[in-house]
């Protein structure tokens, strides 16, 4: 088994995307591996192994993970991003090809498997762009807008590492919170951190090419982050920081 040194937990993948500290995506693998490749047998707790995870990684051809219950989607939770992603990531640093990758739903008798393309788009519309679900987190106060920014960060990871959100997501994520000026206010009034954490995930996606807007788009999100980052300073969030970093 492969996993963290003794003294560390998870990829650091979580982090690196939160803060948009990452480079090219292949930085990402390369951390990921470096994190990662130290094994666990009866004799060995921890070294650090890197030939022989590479070695392994090279003969990866499927990739899969378990969801094990109804209350998350691939993307409500960072970690899948951190460890699927980042897994698939690897692998393709070492084979100079993407692995298939699949969810298996386990929570039934019968077991159902998604592509996980498939996966992330069916918890987005049950989520991050239905109605309901977005006008029940908009119901609590400052909680609920983080959550929403939660899952702009989580297509980012996804994006990056398992190259799973399709263009088409991005901009309805985009239509339902940009656009609809009522939701945008509302998450403004509700959070302004939040709606800035969205809007620089957004134009990230735009600099890193996971998301194609036209130009008038992307100088409204500029604007609008503008004012945003003004309002801030200004207010009494004065202090919050959003998630990621802006320009």
């Amino acid at each position: 088994m492969f996993g963290p040194s003794p003294t560390d937990y998870g990829t650091s993948l979580t982090s690196i995307v939160e803060t948009n500290s990452w480079g090219a995506d292949g930085d990402l693998a390369e951390i990921y591996a470096r994190r990662m490749n130290h094994v666990y047998t009866r004799t060995h707790h921890g070294d650090a192994a890197p030939e022989l995870f590479d070695a392994h990684l090279g003969q990866v051809e499927l990739v899969t993970q378990a969801r094990s219950n109804h209350e998350y989607e691939i993307s409500d939770l960072d970690h899948y991003y951190e460890f699927i992603g980042g897994l698939m990531s690897g692998v393709e640093r070492t084979r100079g090809k993407r692995p298939q990758a699949v969810i298996c739903d386990t929570v039934d008798p019968t077991i159902h498997v998604d592509d996980i393309e498939d996966s992330t788009v069916r918890g987005l519309r049950t989520r991050a762009l239905n109605p309901a679900w977005i006008d029940a987190m908009l119901s609590h106060d400052q909680h609920g807008g983080d959550e929403i920014a939660k899952r702009f960060t989580n297509v980012l990871g996804l994006a990056a590492t398992a190259k799973a959100v399709p263009e088409w997501a991005i901009e309805r994520m985009h239509e339902c919170y940009i656009d609809d000026l009522a939701v945008r206010e509302r998450l403004r009034a509700n959070n302004p951190t939040a709606l800035m954490s969205v809007v620089t995930s957004l134009l990230t996606m735009q600099r890193r090419s996971y998301w194609h807007p036209d130009q008038s788009r992307i100088q409204e999100l500029t604007d609008l982050l503008i004012d945003l980052d003004a309002g801030l300073e200004d207010g009494p969030h004065g202090n919050n920081q959003p998630q990621g970093e802006h320009q």
